[in-house]
């Protein structure tokens, strides 16, 4: 009973603490756009449980000046009912003194009401900058597909907004490029696009597209070497944070950045996976690699088949890059074996491979730096291998020192040996 306990804990603990491929499935499009506009901070987190609820015209309105850089208004709109709440209310008063925001012919902004999609497209195209034009008579719904908010039809939608459609057409109008206004006489005006978009402009965030090519573990093209907490999207360095991003390789990503002015630091906001073709299989699905297919079992336990012949994908390792990969590499009793098709022309371009042993702590020699283990798995140098780095169950950084018998670490290594995860 003892053997199976830790069997089970260290499975849940492979998953947490090793960047488990299977796991980064691509999003929904809706969710991504949710998660994104909440990691901008356009919205709050709250709205994260509350995609399918409408959205109120006060938080709308919020997520509009946040896009705007969250200006501060001089004075306080004639409205008769504004917000208690004092960011609603602070927002209210921004966007009425842009001339964005005229309330309704009662004197009342309806804060608390839902908006519908109809008024939340107009707002936008009057944001993005088509507030002149529309006044002399340009529809605000034609606008809005001129800009690339949305299509006309729905820009005409007079059903309610929720959050998640709110979120998309925040994003949407984010990465629109601003109109701007040109006098021709003095009667005529001639509209064209700027390069910037709402976000780059008032936010200094950028948005791309592009497959991750290297972190600092590996590149696909076997060349070079990136620093700690970067990688490489598109022939272009980015730092990252979070240790998720790091984990996409080989993965098209749409990334949201910052870079400030005149810096060449490009720091990601957010990132995630983008019109990828993933099949994610658990070592004990997997059948074996032969005859240039992968055999496996699907969820119905048939036995099934990916082809795809090892010179034409890159195989990671561990979190390393293969330069000769073979059947053996995929013969794996725990983890896992993730197939990337990253550009949609229907052939695997990238196969991850993550193989892990499980071991118990038996004791720590810290004069030698050694960590010893039970049942006569082989000892882990903390010396030699400069590439290792301690998970915790969470995913947050741990130390040898804390080890203690009974400890269960899951160890995953690279072939060269030079870069291990426990």
């Amino acid at each position: 009973m003892r053997k199976l306990i830790v069997l089970l804990v260290s499975c849940s603990c492979i998953l947490s603490v090793f960047p488990v491929y299977g796991a980064q499935q691509p999003a929904d499009d809706e969710y991504s756009e949710l998660q994104t506009v909440v990691a901008l901070g356009l919205l709050d987190g709250t709205a994260m449980s509350r995609a399918q609820e409408t959205i109120t015209r006060g938080e709308f309105v919020y997520g509009l000046m946040q896009l705007c850089g969250n200006p501060f208004p001089n004075g306080i709109a004639p409205f008769s009912d504004l917000p208690e709440r004092e960011d609603y209310r602070r927002a209210i008063n921004a966007a009425y003194e842009m001339g964005l925001l005229s309330g309704y012919e009662d004197g009342t902004v309806r804060a608390t009401e839902p908006i519908t999609r109809v008024h939340a497209a107009h707002l936008l195209a009057k944001c993005v900058g088509y507030a002149d034009l529309i006044q002399a008579g340009k529809p605000a719904a034609r606008a809005c597909a001129e800009a690339g908010i949305c299509s006309y039809a729905e820009a005409n939608d007079a059903s309610e907004c929720t959050v998640g459609s709110a979120a998309a057409l925040l994003l949407a109008a984010g990465n629109a490029n601003m109109v701007g206004a040109s006098v021709i006489g003095s009667q005529s005006m001639e509209y064209v696009f700027r390069e910037e978009t709402l976000l780059s402009h008032y936010l200094n965030i950028f948005r791309t597209e592009g497959i991750i090519s290297a972190n600092e573990y590996t590149y696909l093209n076997e060349g070079g070497h990136l620093g700690k907490d970067t990688v490489e999207i598109g022939g272009e360095i980015f730092q990252c944070i979070s240790g998720e991003v790091k984990s996409l390789l080989g993965y098209n990503v749409e990334v949201y950045y910052r870079q400030r002015y005149g810096s060449d630091l490009r720091e990601i906001i957010y990132c995630f996976p983008k019109r990828n073709k993933i099949i994610s299989i658990s070592a004990e699905d997997v059948i074996g690699y032969r005859d240039g297919r992968l055999e496996y079992y699907d969820e119905n336990e048939r036995s099934v088949s990916e082809s795809f012949p090892l010179s034409a994908v890159d195989v990671i390792y561990n979190n390393r890059l293969l330069t000769k990969a073979s059947a053996e590499d995929f013969a794996i009793t725990s983890g896992s074996i993730t197939l990337i098709d990253n550009n949609d022309d229907g052939r695997y371009d990238v196969t991850l491979v993550l193989s892990y042993r499980n071991a118990v702590v038996d004791s720590v020699d810290k004069s030698r730096e050694e960590v010893y283990f039970k049942f006569g798995e082989k000892p882990l140098s903390l010396s030699k291998n400069s590439g290792l780095s301690f998970l915790s169950a969470d995913g947050s950084p741990a130390y040898a020192v804390e080890l203690a018998e009974w400890d269960v670490l899951s160890i995953a290594e690279s072939k060269d040996g030079e870069l291990i995860h426990a």
